[in-house]
């Protein structure tokens, strides 16, 4: 019996492999893999590439020569959010549409990166604001956007003012944890990638259809959202897929034991990841740092090696992929000159570099909003190693073949010498 679904398991993973190259291969055939956003490297730079591309569309005095046409949209489409948030946890709106939208678009202001003061977690003020609308009339709308940095201390609520009303992107439209007792749908919306603003978007396209600079380039960024989304696929291929999952209980069976079992996946692919990082560091030649097990600059950061028995800590992997968040890597104490930093190989969602600098800044390094530490994520193929969105990043099926991930494992150690060269 056990074989035998195996078997069926084995037979739908080939059928499904084989679709998903000749839909890899249509997308080649018709340019989709030529991206300028990846190309770049820029795919999940969130101030860089996201709210820099939106905030530009957003602006009335923007380069785009559209006026307010685009923040329009996007009005519409967060009001339509909204309502369908409000009816979820019954509230009702005594307004009508037009009473509603109180946002007024002409000669509304657009800023990114907007500071509103130096942050205060007790009285719950201050921070920097990724995408601030304000029109006219003083009413202001806050937009928090998460592609895969944490978040940051009661983010939310710090934002939150009378005149703020606070939307919180992300991918999937998840909602926020530092939201102390605020309730979305009420307090404060969400807005995904995946849904809103890839409709935004196509709502813009169809108003720069005789722009063709415009309209392409707003093409671009779709097919990234729809990278990062897990939204490549054909619809052909999909359907495909479907039927041949029904075409048999057995099958359908199948799947659901697939499905049921790819985190458990990920699990064995991220410890097998985690052992050989750490057993490579170990045997690497000058490496110049000792490993600690926290990084105090990182609040609720955790040690992926267990101090007593030196072994990988599968718990924390485990728990990655339930609702329990965690924050963990590998730490290493770094003695140069008459400094001493702390280096960290960080996971959330992507992996990323973080290193403790007290004055200055290091290039290519973001500051953390707390000002506590610089980061910025790994890259391998201009793509960053993402273990929780893994859907479309190629660098995680690299990692299933173990000379790839021999290769990659090569490269963040040589990567992670040169940034310790850079430090003063």
């Amino acid at each position: 019996m056990v074989n035998e679904k195996l078997n069926t398991a084995t037979s739908l993973i080939r059928f499904s492999a084989g679709h998903i190259a000749k839909a890899a291969e249509i997308s080649r055939l018709k340019g989709e893999n030529f991206n300028i956003f990846s190309i770049l490297g820029l795919e999940s730079a969130e101030n860089k590439t996201h709210s820099t591309f939106i905030g530009e569309l957003l602006n009335p005095e923007g380069s785009h020569g559209m006026q307010e046409v685009f923040l329009r949209l996007f009005i519409r489409q967060l009001e339509t959010e909204k309502l369908n948030q409000q009816k979820k946890i019954s509230i009702k709106s005594p307004l009508d549409a037009d009473e509603r939208i109180k946002f007024r678009t002409e000669g509304a202001r657009v800023k990114l990166e907007f500071p509103i003061g130096e942050i205060d977690i007790e009285k719950k003020t201050g921070g920097r604001i990724d995408i601030f609308l304000e029109d006219k009339n003083g009413k202001c709308i806050a937009i928090e956007n998460k592609i895969y940095a944490p978040e940051q201390p009661m983010q939310i609520p710090r934002y939150k003012t009378p005149t703020n009303e606070v939307v919180f992107l992300t991918l999937d439209g998840t909602d926020a944890k530092e939201r102390g007792k605020l309730e979305a749908g009420k307090d404060y919306f969400l807005l995904s990638y995946r849904d809103n603003i890839k409709d935004w978007l196509q709502a813009c396209l169809k108003e720069v259809a005789d722009f063709p600079i415009l309209r392409e380039t707003i093409k671009q960024y779709i097919i990234l959202i729809k990278k990062l989304t897990g939204q490549l696929a054909s619809q052909e291929m999909k359907d495909q897929i479907a039927r041949e999952i029904g075409r048999t209980s057995e099958n359908f069976k199948a799947a659901i034991e697939i499905k049921n079992n790819i985190d458990g996946a990920m699990i064995q692919l991220q410890t097998d990841f985690w052992d050989e990082l750490y057993q490579a560091i170990k045997t690497e030649e000058d490496w110049q740092a000792d490993i600690i097990f926290n990084n105090p600059d990182i609040k609720n950061s955790k040690s992926i090696i267990n101090r007593e028995n030196g072994q990988v800590d599968i718990l924390l992997i485990e728990n990655f992929y339930t609702s329990k968040k965690e924050l963990y890597g590998l730490h290493y104490e770094i003695a140069k000159g008459q400094n001493k930093w702390n280096f960290s190989l960080m996971v959330d969602h992507n992996l990323w570099y973080s290193i403790d600098i007290k004055d200055g800044k290091l290039p290519g390094y973001e500051c953390s909003e707390a000002g506590s530490y610089f980061w910025k994520h790994f890259k391998n193929n201009q793509e960053t190693i993402n273990f929780k969105k893994y859907h479309n990043n190629r660098n995680i099926v690299d990692l299933f073949d173990s000379d790839n991930r021999k290769n990659i494992i090569q490269k963040i150690i040589t990567d992670w010498k040169d940034e310790i060269d850079l430090l003063p």
